[in-house]
């Protein structure tokens, strides 16, 4: 029986070869298509995961007015661990083609949660700035080389000594302003207005997918 089934079945490829080799055709065409795009999205989720990993990634990232308010949130029930809350303020960047905004996180210590990971050059906090990679990419801006911001004193120039990557932060300029990283008494400089601050809590939980 078993073998009728198989003569008939190659008689019917033979009585329409062209169908047949077309069908097969579109068969393995869908098939590796599938494959390659479950292969693709594997690849691409690896190395924000990597990069999640890396940092010790936060569950939560809170931007609230005041660092009260993110020591509050700090010790809510169900954090399971969490970082110093960060000061942040805007800066613009000074260059021959205009101004880009500039989000400036000002360290005084290593992050242990949603920490900066270094791409190139220093690691924050270090003296000098440190620029999320995307945006150093974006605006030709390499280690090495300096960089100006607008203060309210004047302009400021800074080193550029490395580049990083945040699991938190899109790429730019999909995520606008971008990001850098400076050591707190720079931020104090570029914005001595601690009214014109706001903070960053980054906390980690106990049951994430609760």
């Amino acid at each position: 029986m078993t073998a009728t089934l198989v003569k008939l079945a190659f008689t019917g490829i033979r009585s329409r070869l062209l169908a047949s080799a077309l069908t097969i055709l579109l068969t393995s065409a869908a098939a590796a298509t599938i494959v390659v795009a479950l292969e693709v999205g594997e690849t691409a989720r690896d190395p924000w995961q990597r990069t999640f990993d890396a940092a010790n990634g936060a569950h939560v990232i809170a931007a609230v007015p005041t660092e009260a308010d993110a020591s509050r949130i700090a010790t809510l029930p169900g954090v399971a661990e969490r970082d110093e809350p960060i000061p942040n303020a805007n800066a613009r960047v000074v260059s021959g083609s205009g101004t880009d905004r500039l989000q400036l996180a000002g360290l005084r210590s290593r992050a242990h949660v949603n920490a900066p990971v270094r791409t190139e050059g220093a690691a924050p906090p270090t003296d000098g700035i440190v620029l999320e990679r995307s945006f150093a990419d974006a605006l030709g801006l390499r280690v090495g080389t300096t960089l100006r911001l607008a203060s309210a004193g004047g302009p400021i120039d800074l080193p550029i000594v490395g580049t990083a990557v945040s699991p938190s932060q899109a790429r730019y300029p999909r995520s606008n302003p971008g990001l850098a990283w400076v050591p707190r008494s720079t931020l104090e400089r570029i914005q001595p207005d601690r009214r014109r601050w706001y903070w960053t809590q980054a906390i980690r939980l106990a049951e994430p997918a609760t």
